[in-house]
């Protein structure tokens, strides 16, 4: 929207520009002062304008030095341009922003550019204009994002939506200082074909200084106060100036905003504010973060899960509202979620050591592709592990995440403190070895950075080991910290691809045939499960009475009549097992590659041999382990799923067949030497079964924890209840998530099973021939629409 300025005469449009008449002689004058260097708050940097200056006018030049030398400007004279369009004065010169805001979330962000001259020539007029030029933009912004801008030219406003107006780097509006025709000079928005005119050939984005970013109150006060003749400074308080620009670039827009009145919105820092520090690094850190998408993994214990937190938001509710905005996009990713904010995800899992945490991280990593992964680890190693090996652990931890994601920026905090004086001590020890293992692999060209904690006290714990809030909030600015100076460095990278899982409902991709089937025997049956570790399920063929198993390794299924499976022969040779025993496969130590079991299916006992590769050329490739699980009470099972996220697959038994309710008992490694390594978790569901249901435990989502899958036959029709940590205290720990699968009707002869076949994380919905073991696949893409 435009508003003309109206005038009969020529003589009183020279009288209202306040043109002056002069002889033309050669400008000259003492040069202006150096510039204030650049301090300026985030949010004025964010939406500052990139000027360009026509061929017949000057540069941006420096209004008063730091300290306090103020400009004596170019006498009228020689060329409009003439001694104030050398590429020096672009490299000396400063824009000057003052904002005021109302708590309904718009904000008027001005910003003033000071010209040496304003020279022009009309008829009968050789040197017309005035020396000193000011002109001014203002940004209209709504929670942080640019809705209208307005320009000055000859004491009047030309006002556009920011739709159209044409932007740098999506936030910075392009604006030209130019003659408009035979009067002085002015701003004018750059079109989409703009031709740059500048000696650099590039949008120039002089110094900015906040309203509170001069060196002193007194210098501010000395451009405020001097009289710069025709010409007038914007942002001073004398006259009202201020209040009347912000209220004449007001007036025709749709919007309430009292120009007299600066109140922040909640949460909103004061734009008139550089950053409390004078770190240059994060002020280049924030603007870098603009420019980029931000895919972030917070990695952890529970303090990343946010035990402690009054909401169990953890450090991540804090960290979001500072980023939130302040990106180009920002997602929040891993298997885990919890807390009150926009985006719960994380991949903080309670009770983890390193070495736990990294399991779970090489498969969340590859899954996720984040380009950020924020590292807590190493609490309950300090409380309760091996301390002294804590710091190999953590190398190797961050040397995986570099394997899988290698151009990702991975932020290591050191720990938080402990109240507990003996796990104190070993806290202090181990953040002493953080630093050594950060630089080590800055000089090998890694992107890693140091998120130091020593701002949080035990002052700041909720109990021995976990923050408060208040404690989480200095969490919060830590990493906040870290990233900008990361950011500063360059050392964020664009996000690796989109992720290889979306929970967004795509129902299922029919694959049609995968296994043609192979020979096998009235004691054999087919199975799916993952022997080499690829996150594929392998197709094997199990010999119910001597235990020995045959496989095919999943080299993507068949497909278009090309096969799609790696023949490895016999994997395993069996093991004596009586009748009450069966042979399954479970994940039991959680390296990717499931275990070979033998389970009592009346005493629910469990022998276990760990995965080695499986036989291979006359080899044994299973390693013994002996019983891992002495047995529990139970009507069904037990079967192995993983509950929690953290690779293991644990020990579940249905305690009531008609009802479908299930008993867990997590697995920290089973049991060895006489010691338990289940941890009792009680009932995790209550179950929902109807007669005739079966229920499966299958991953559908994208978060590595299995979920409650009750299925209908002959239909095949499958719901699900999303694993959200299973019941516990009374509190439900599953989301009904509904219809998943309407059913592709199964046979007489055919059975139904669910296992990841392309390596997403997410089970696909299988039928096999039980004659023939043919199987037919229907790949996971969320499954039905709820």
């Amino acid at each position: 929207m435009r508003r003309s300025l109206c005038a009969s005469l020529i003589a009183s449009l020279i009288a209202g520009l306040g043109i002056v008449i002069a002889v033309a002689t050669p400008a000259h004058a003492e040069p202006p002062p150096p510039e204030i260097k650049e301090n300026a708050s985030v949010a004025n940097l964010r939406f500052q304008p990139a000027m360009d200056y026509d061929e017949d006018g000057c540069y941006a030049s420096v209004a008063i030095g730091p300290d306090g030398t103020l400009t004596p400007g170019l006498p009228l004279g020689g060329a409009l341009n003439g001694a104030c369009r050398d590429a020096s004065d672009l490299d000396n010169s400063n824009m000057y922003a003052r904002s005021r805001c109302n708590t309904n979330g718009w904000c008027a962000h001005m910003y003033d550019l000071y010209f040496q001259k304003d020279q022009t020539t009309q008829p009968g007029c050789d040197v017309c204009g005035h020396t000193h030029d000011w002109e001014h933009t203002i940004v209209w912004t709504k929670d942080d994002k640019a809705e209208y801008v307005a320009t000055s030219l000859h004491g009047d406003y030309d006002i556009k939506k920011a739709a159209d107006v044409e932007f740098l780097d999506g936030t910075h509006p392009k604006i030209v200082y130019h003659k408009d025709g035979g009067f002085t000079h002015g701003f004018r928005f750059a079109d989409a074909n703009h031709p740059l005119q500048n000696h650099y050939r590039r949008w120039h984005l002089p110094d900015l200084v906040s309203w509170e970013g001069y060196p002193s109150t007194r210098v501010r006060d000395t451009l405020a106060g001097h009289n710069w003749g025709k010409a007038t400074f914007g942002l001073k308080d004398q006259d009202d100036t201020f209040r009347k620009n912000v209220e004449e670039a007001h007036k025709d827009l749709p919007f309430d905003f009292n120009p007299g009145e600066h109140r922040l919105p909640a949460g909103m820092p004061d734009p008139n504010l550089p950053p409390d520090d004078d770190d240059d690094e994060e002020r280049k850190g924030a603007e870098e973060l603009k420019k980029r998408d931000l895919r972030i993994m917070p990695l952890g214990d529970s303090i990343t899960y946010g035990i402690g937190s009054s909401t169990q938001s953890s450090y991540r509710a804090d960290l979001w509202n500072k980023l939130d905005g302040k990106t180009k996009s920002l997602d929040f990713v891993g298997s885990m979620r919890s807390g009150r904010l926009s985006d719960p995800d994380n991949e903080g899992h309670s009770g983890a050591m390193i070495g736990q945490i990294a399991n779970s991280a090489d498969t969340a990593v590859p899954l996720w592709r984040p380009n950020v992964v924020l590292v807590h680890a190493g609490t309950n190693d300090m409380d309760r592990g091996d301390a002294g090996a804590a710091p190999d652990a953590l190398k190797v931890l961050v040397d995986q995440v570099f394997e899988d994601a290698p151009t990702a920026l991975i932020v290591v905090a050191n720990l938080v403190p402990s109240k507990d004086s003996r796990v104190q001590g070993r806290i202090d020890a181990f953040n002493k070895e953080i630093p050594a293992i950060v630089e080590k692999r800055v000089g090998m060209g890694r992107m890693i950075a140091l998120a130091d904690m020593s701002m949080v006290t035990s002052g700041d714990l909720v109990d021995s080991l976990h923050p408060n809030d208040n404690g989480y909030r200095k969490m919060a600015d830590a990493f906040h910290k870290a990233l900008l100076r990361a950011a500063a460095k360059g050392w964020i990278s664009d996000s690796p691809g989109t992720p290889l899982c979306s929970d967004a409902q795509n129902r299922w991709i029919p694959r049609g045939q995968i296994a043609s089937g192979v020979e096998y025997g009235a004691d054999e049956r087919v199975t799916f499960a993952d022997i080499d570790g690829d996150r594929r399920d392998d197709y094997l063929v199990v010999n119910d009475k001597t235990g020995a198993v045959r496989a095919w390794m999943n080299a993507g299924g068949d497909r278009d009549g090309q096969p799609g499976w790696v023949p490895r022969g016999q994997i395993a040779s069996g093991v004596g097992h009586g009748d009450e025993e069966v042979i399954d496969f479970a994940d039991i130590d959680g390296d990717k590659r499931d275990d070979y079991l033998v389970v009592n299916v009346r005493t629910k006992a469990v022998r276990a041999w760990m995965d080695a590769g499986g036989d291979r050329d006359g080899q044994p490739g299973w390693v013994p382990r002996g019983q891992i699980a002495s047995g529990v009470e139970g009507e069904a099972g037990p079967a192995f799923a993983d509950i929690n996220g953290d690779a293991r697959d644990d020990y579940l038994v249905v305690t009531d067949v008609s009802s479908g309710a299930v008993s867990a008992w997590t697995n920290i490694g089973g049991d060895r030497d006489g010691k338990p390594g289940w941890i009792p978790r009680g009932q995790i569901a209550s179950g929902v079964l109807e007669p005739g249901d079966g229920l499966r435990f299958a991953n559908v989502d994208c978060d590595t924890r299995a979920d409650y899958v009750v299925t209908k036959y002959p239909s095949g029709r499958a719901t699900a209840w999303l694993n959200r940590g299973g019941d516990r205290d009374g509190t439900p720990g599953w989301a009904p998530r509904g219809q998943i699968a309407s059913g592709v009707g199964i046979a007489e002869n055919e059975g139904l099973a669910f296992a990841d076949i392309d390596g997403d994380q997410r089970d696909d919905y299988l039928i096999w021939d039980l004659r023939t073991g043919s199987v037919q696949a229907w790949i996971n893409n969320g499954g039905d629409p709820a």
